[in-house]
């Protein structure tokens, strides 16, 4: 007895073949997954937690910082002085972004 090639192709035969599967998952491209396909159950809550924390420390630097150039500057020299203050951030920033 011969058998035909596309009848070992079947998906009865092999078994559900991986195309099939990626259709029946739930694949959500913009959430990195465990190896095993799933992710930690409290990780959406805590990347939240910690967006809350940092714009929270932020608001606070931020205001630090405008209360200092207002008091090295006053209101004449402190728009500069801020200006080098974002120069400054931004710098930090780049340098995290490309690590």
């Amino acid at each position: 007895m011969k058998i035909k090639l596309k009848d070992l192709i079947k998906e009865n035969i092999l078994g559900d073949l991986p195309s099939s599967k990626l259709i029946k998952m739930k694949w959500n491209p913009i959430k990195e997954t465990n190896p095993d396909g799933t992710i930690s159950p409290n990780e959406d809550k805590e990347m939240n937690d910690l967006l809350d924390d940092i714009e929270s420390q932020l608001e606070d630097l931020t205001y630090e910082w405008e209360m200092e150039v207002k008091r090295i500057g006053g209101d004449f020299r402190s728009p500069g002085y801020k200006q080098q203050v974002l120069k400054r951030v931004e710098s930090i920033i780049s340098a995290w972004e490309n690590k």
